[in-house]
């Protein structure tokens, strides 16, 4: 198994596609500071699932997308596609050319595909676990991380040790176990105290139902007795009206008797009926012709009255009108003063409009040139901006340079001695 081609596209300065081909017998990538040397290690490791941004000399994982340049937009997504040649079968695939390619967009949406399927972090991991081929394992190896090689830190040589020996597999397996179990054990925990409310609930329904058949019971004893309650009352009420029927029979006779006397004594009364309406009639005759004569008296008053009552209001109306014009007339006198006032005070103000965007014309114009003059400030300071971080990419170039030539001195001392 051997890394035979490497896809870089719009990840930190590769804004195009590059492709680079590692054919056997290639050892080493050479280039002058700042070519991007560092960049193709990052990718390496950004393609294999690293999630640190420290570890990538990054703030945050959207900065590793390229950026932009003075002559080059920014692009929208970094894509990194790796191929392995897997023809001895390393790796728990079928495959014989294994790709696993990674993607990011500016949105931060993340995707990882496995030769183009959308696949999991989880699964590139468990391809290439025990493999000696991840984010974090021996095959990339930094300068600090020589340094914690070579430091007296047992623990930093003992994870490198175990993920050379194989181990780190089943260290992790044993981990994700633990986690299910501890997982499993929460459900039940769970699940014992969902028992137990249920278990509540049930012996609460059992006394529901316990109270419903009762219920039912006592309802339908309930009812038995109102029908023995209701058969009593009408025996009852039918003995009752036996002697009542006796005595209407009694009554009947005593009606039929008394029907005769009563039919005269109708006859007269409709005599005298007919008499006391004819008396009536006439008595309402003389009631209506003095109710007219009423009527027609007191109308007489109220008109008398209403033109009294007119003749009185007319004279306070016309006081009051005399007044009112009296009242608008000093009113109009004082407005026509006041519209005298109004027309000066309007030629002062439009005066002092014309004065007002004079000077504001004149001061627009000022702030139109300050703000050219700014834009080109702006412009000149972007510029001193650029020239700096150049400097300064320059400068971290050759401390970097520095420090790898102290170290090799340091090593060339210690071997000097040694000899």
């Amino acid at each position: 198994m051997y890394l035979s081609k490497l896809k870089i596209m719009g990840f930190k300065s590769f804004a195009t596609k590059t492709q680079m081909d590692f054919n056997p017998g290639m050892s080493c990538i050479i280039g002058p500071n700042g070519s991007g040397k560092s960049n193709i290690v990052d990718a390496i490791r950004w393609v294999l699932g690293e999630q640190r941004t420290t570890a990538l000399r990054s703030d945050k994982m959207e900065n590793v997308i390229f950026n932009g340049t003075r002559q080059r937009k920014p692009t929208g997504m970094a894509e990194v596609s790796m191929t392995i040649d897997n023809t001895n079968n390393i790796l728990k695939t079928e495959y014989r050319q294994v790709v696993i390619t990674r993607r990011l967009y500016k949105s931060g949406e993340s995707q990882y595909l496995l030769n183009n399927t959308p696949v999991r972090l989880k699964d590139i991991i468990d391809i290439l676990m025990d493999s000696g081929l991840g984010a974090n394992s021996y095959s990339i190896i930094e300068l600090k991380m020589v340094e914690s090689i070579l430091s007296e830190n047992r623990a930093e040589r003992r994870l490198l040790f175990e993920e050379a020996a194989g181990v780190v597999k089943y260290k992790i397996r044993r981990k994700s176990a633990l986690r299910k179990l501890e997982a499993t054990r929460t459900d039940l925990t769970r699940l014992e105290d969902i028992i137990g409310e249920i278990q509540k609930t049930v012996n609460s329904l059992s006394r529901q139902v316990g109270k419903a058949r009762r219920y039912l019971a006592y309802t339908e004893e309930l009812k038995n007795t109102d029908v023995e309650l209701s058969r009593f009352r009408y025996n009852r009420l039918l003995e009752e009206i036996r002697p009542l029927k006796l005595q209407l029979e009694e009554v009947s006779k005593v009606k039929e008797a008394s029907h005769s006397q009563i039919t005269i004594d109708e006859a007269l009364l409709e005599d005298y009926k007919r008499e006391l309406i004819r008396r009536e009639q006439e008595l309402q005759e003389l009631n209506i012709k003095l109710q007219e004569i009423d009527t027609r008296i007191a109308e007489l008053n109220k008109d008398q009255a209403v033109s009294e009552t007119k003749t009185e209001e007319m004279g306070k109306n016309r006081q009051r009108f005399l007044q009112d014009i009296s009242d608008l007339k000093q009113k109009i006198k004082i407005m026509l003063e006041n519209l005298e006032e109004f027309k000066q005070e309007y030629d002062a103000l439009s005066e002092q409009k014309e004065a007002v965007e004079s000077r504001y014309n004149k001061v627009e114009a000022e702030r139109r040139s300050e703000l050219e003059k700014l834009q080109d400030e702006k412009k000149e300071i972007d510029r001193l901006n650029q020239t700096f971080r150049n400097q300064l990419n320059a400068l971290s170039s050759q401390k970097e340079e520095f420090r790898q030539k102290k170290y090799q001195l340091e090593f060339n001392s210690e071997q000097l001695k040694s000899l």
